[in-house]
């Protein structure tokens, strides 16, 4: 495990942090009580490979204390611009703060990505509304479930802290605020604009269903005079009326036929086809 800590002497705080390389468990956010005691942990990167890394912390208002999963989350150029911003908090839980705003801020960037594969999405699902889409809505709606349970931590920290932020005011914390109203906004977004994919989805499926179920309730009812000549004429009685006419089978064609193109005009004219027997147009959405 390493450790390191960086102390701000101006502001008479301290940050510790640690860095393990296996899985830590401690406990979600809790209050000290009496004392301004604060103790949890957030996920603050989304690794490619590892997926979630969780940072565990313990600030009080003297001290910072972090444990991180793997990684360290920052690279040089943000811990440089980071620590510049925490030296100017008066606190540690005012720093701890700046930290936060600064992961958000990542997940800001990183929730772009799902924008541009919800974009994608539907306009390939315009274009043309296959099977497959409905398994990238379903992937869709897990991954914003992930960011909600990625931001529920960042979130109870927020309620926790709020009392600390009362008694002396944080600009941190307000900033906070205004960057989960954010992500918890296009989060939002891109729920409903799911759920109405997936109603697009489910209407067009039960669209084409019943579609189907019609075509072959008219197809069967059409071909119902052939079935029943059929039935009359496959009989074998010794003794069957027509046997001996010389244009009987010519007749009975003529009959099958004129029977079928009447029912189905009638059907027609009855307004029973609708467009079943139509061609679709080519840019339709629910070819």
């Amino acid at each position: 495990m390493d450790q390191r800590t960086v102390r701000f002497p101006n502001a008479r705080w301290s940050w510790t942090l640690m860095t393990a390389r296996e899985d830590t468990r401690m406990p979600r956010v809790r209050s000290g009580g009496t004392a301004k005691l604060l103790q949890g942990f957030i996920v603050y990167s989304l690794h490619p490979e590892n997926g979630q890394q969780k940072m565990f912390y313990r600030v009080d208002e003297s001290e910072l204390l972090t444990l991180q999963e793997g990684l360290y989350p920052f690279d040089d150029e943000q811990e440089k611009h980071m620590l510049s911003c925490m030296d100017r908090c008066r606190t540690a839980l005012q720093g701890f703060c700046m930290l936060i705003g600064e992961v958000a801020l990542t997940f800001l960037s990183q929730m772009e990505e799902l924008e541009w594969k919800l974009e994608e999405l539907e306009g390939r699902m315009k274009r043309s509304n296959d099977s497959k889409v409905l398994d990238e809505i379903m992937d869709l709606q897990y991954e914003v479930l992930d960011w909600h349970r990625i931001l529920q931590p960042l979130e109870e920290f927020h309620a926790a802290a709020k009392g600390w932020a009362e008694d002396s005011p944080c600009h941190e914390y307000d900033n906070n605020e205004l960057l989960l109203q954010r992500l918890h906004s296009r989060l939002n977004r891109y729920r409903t604009e799911l759920d109405i994919l997936l109603n697009i989805d489910n209407n067009i499926a039960t669209y084409r269903g019943n579609e189907i179920m019609k075509t072959l309730t008219v197809f069967s009812v059409i071909c119902t005079p052939a079935t029943v000549f059929g039935s009359i004429w496959g009989m074998n009685f010794k003794n069957m009326p027509e046997l001996e006419l010389p244009f009987g089978y010519a007749l009975a064609i003529s009959a099958i036929v004129l029977l079928t193109l009447s029912v189905y005009f009638w059907m027609h004219w009855k307004g029973w086809t609708g467009d079943l027997l139509k061609g679709k147009n080519k840019d339709s959405n629910i070819v």
